[in-house]
């Protein structure tokens, strides 16, 4: 949600004189739009962004009683996103 939230962010807060300038979706970068790894730039902020403890904490709520995940599994919630990041880039190797 979060990494698609930043492609809606970046169309919508873009500020440009011709729209063919501004923005397009990752299936039609080129030409007009921006660079590839510019269009991701936002969305890749937010995707990391929702792994930080703070975030977790506010996302963890539960609606009916108002009660949080304890901050343990906070924690191991915000650690585990660097769990086999060595195996899954073992492919770049190979």
């Amino acid at each position: 949600f979060f990494h698609e939230f930043g492609h809606a962010c970046h169309c919508v807060l873009t500020n440009s004189r011709h729209s063919l300038h501004s923005w397009a979706w990752s299936a039609v970068p080129w030409p007009g739009g921006v660079e590839q790894d510019f269009l991701e730039v936002p969305s890749m902020m937010l995707e990391n962004f929702v792994w930080t403890p703070e975030v977790l904490r506010r996302l963890s709520r539960n609606v009916a009683d108002g009660s949080q995940l304890p901050e343990l599994t906070i924690g191991a919630l915000s650690e585990s996103r660097f769990r086999m990041t060595g195996y899954a880039k073992c492919k770049y190797l190979a």
